[in-house]
């Protein structure tokens, strides 16, 4: 842990921030993380596209369009193949169309773990913004497959009042008409709309290629109409302004933890965020490892808010203490909390595998492949008094989170629970 005494000489003033501007992701991450998010749609030999946006334990839900979906019935097999080239049932009873847009929600299930798109703000996208359309185009011509394919292009107008079925993003992306429900995304890889329908000057049927301007529907329309039809969605937190770089509560500055996230920084800024909570919390590390006495309810909610942020809008909401919470909470919302839940928890966020928990040098991966929720991972430290015991117990070689099953089992639940008094979302 090399920022521990960086952290410390920063507390004593507080310095004038300026603020930073997240960069545009390369055009490399952009496409990974469009590949990573979408799926395709198989119903009736037709091939669309969809976006995942939510899980609640195994059950995955993907917003399209309804054209996409129209022709699912209940007697007829439909298909959703996800990036890793799985095959999923599509189930008629799981369609929830929305009410006036061309919007669906469709659900699959599987054990195996998925990305979620992270939510953007789509009233901040205006006229000559930069976005992304990624999705699976229909086989024909040379092309003898299904291949994924991603454009980028501008938003050439934005309509003050919608078309019939929700439409008011107009842009200016090459796309194929069977890449319909393909996630829309700004130019840092966040979900900012769902791409539609094509622009054209004639009535007559559309080419397989769109040249013109393509029609999508801004996510805000999504995320304002889902209520109505009561979707219960544990969507992942908006991503927008910076958040505050000093704590008004411990004149804690936050810079060095921001710049490390910002240059994805993993592992460097999972050990500054242990170092700042015990530090925040006033405790220490000593030469032992940390504290065994630490409290996890004496770190002030501002601190946890502030770090919670930054860690959701440097890695595109995949990591931070509200997923691990939000994932919690929807093992927890089912049943009261078991051994089994915690060994759930473990495996949804990477740090089981095989049915046992995994050694901090066998779990750790520091980098935006790994699940949701699977970082910050040094902070299972945090209850050192049990840990200190697993430790010298078990003759612990690969460092002090070597019994981290241990410790999520004995204290990951004091976190949450300090969490949702936070009102962390």
């Amino acid at each position: 842990m090399n920022y521990f005494p960086t952290l410390i000489s920063m507390t004593a003033a507080v310095a004038i921030i300026q603020p930073q501007i997240v960069a545009a992701l390369p055009f490399s991450e952009i496409n990974q993380i469009a590949q990573e998010i979408t799926v395709q749609i198989e119903t009736s030999g037709r091939i669309g596209s969809g976006v995942i946006i939510n899980q609640d334990e195994n059950t995955y839900s993907v917003l399209t369009t309804q054209s996409v979906v129209q022709e699912i019935k209940p007697d007829q097999p439909a298909y959703i193949t996800t990036s890793d080239g799985e095959v999923h049932t599509l189930e008629f009873r799981t369609l929830q169309k929305l009410p006036q847009v061309d919007l669906a929600v469709v659900q699959f299930t599987s054990d195996r773990t998925y990305k979620l798109a992270a939510i953007g703000d789509s009233d901040r996208i205006t006229q000559g913004s930069v976005v992304y359309v990624g999705g699976w185009s229909q086989p024909g011509g040379a092309i003898s497959q299904s291949i994924f394919e991603i454009t980028d292009g501008k938003i050439s107008s934005r309509l003050p009042e919608p078309l019939d079925n929700g439409y008011a993003l107009i842009y200016t992306n090459l796309t194929r008409t069977s890449m319909t429900g393909s996630p829309l995304l700004n130019e840092k890889g966040r979900l900012v709309g769902i791409h539609g329908r094509v622009e054209s000057d004639s009535q007559e049927e559309p080419s397989a290629t769109k040249p013109g301007f393509n029609l999508g529907i801004p996510l805000k329309t999504f995320l304002d109409l889902a209520p109505s039809i009561n979707l219960s969605l544990n969507l992942p937190p908006l991503l927008t302004d910076d958040p505050p770089l000093v704590s008004q509560t411990t004149s804690t500055n936050y810079t060095t933890l921001r710049d490390l996230l910002a240059d994805q920084q993993w592992q460097q800024a999972d050990d500054l965020t242990f170092d700042v909570m015990l530090a925040v919390a006033g405790m220490k590390v000593t030469n032992l490892g940390r504290d065994s006495q630490l409290d996890i309810e004496q770190v002030p909610c501002e601190d946890l808010k502030i770090i919670d942020a930054l860690w959701l809008k440097y890695s595109n909401g995949q990591f931070g203490f509200s997923v691990q919470k939000n994932i919690w909470e929807s093992l927890e919302s089912h049943d009261p909390p078991t051994w089994t839940t915690y060994d759930r928890f473990g495996d949804q966020v990477g740090w089981r595998s095989n049915g046992s928990w995994l050694k901090t040098n066998q779990f750790v991966t520091f980098d935006l492949s790994a699940p949701p929720g699977h970082l910050p991972a040094a902070i299972t430290e945090m209850q050192g008094q049990f840990l200190s015991q697993y430790h010298f117990s078990q003759g612990c070689e690969g460092g002090v989170l070597c019994g981290i099953g241990e410790v999520v089992k004995h204290g990951k639940g004091l976190l949450f629970s300090h969490a949702a008094a936070c009102n962390l979302e």
